[in-house]
């Protein structure tokens, strides 16, 4: 079997496991609408395999195509600590999103630290 015969492959993966709004009742208008009701600050909830990380690179990608900056960190069981650029990174992000992937891997010291990073209203 050719590689590009690979029924695995990354590209065509990624394109059968896509985050599809319309499956769960809604559209991405419709959640962009709502995260910025909540001054863009959400948290996404769910259980191990139910698509957290898929909603995300959804979410990115829309950043992507629409030029909008963002941070994009993922954290897991081998890296459960944000490091130095990390942290200035978000500390200093100034109207990037910032989407954490894994963020339950930190302590909750580090996810208080988080939530509190960018503030919502910034002096002029």
């Amino acid at each position: 079997m050719n590689a590009s015969e690979n029924p695995f492959a990354t590209d065509r993966t990624q394109r059968l496991l896509a985050f599809r709004p319309e499956w769960a009742g809604t559209t991405m208008p419709e959640l962009t609408a709502q995260w910025e009701k909540l001054n863009r600050r959400a948290e996404i909830l769910g259980r191990h395999g139910a698509g957290k990380s898929t909603l995300l690179d959804s979410w990115k990608l829309q950043l992507k195509s629409n030029n909008q900056p963002y941070i994009h960190i993922f954290l897991n069981r081998a890296q459960k600590q944000l490091s130095d650029n990390q942290w200035q990174e978000i500390t200093n992000c100034h109207g990037k999103t910032i989407l954490i992937d894994g963020e339950e891997q930190l302590s909750w010291y580090a996810r208080k630290s988080c939530a509190v990073y960018p503030p919502l209203h910034q002096a002029s």
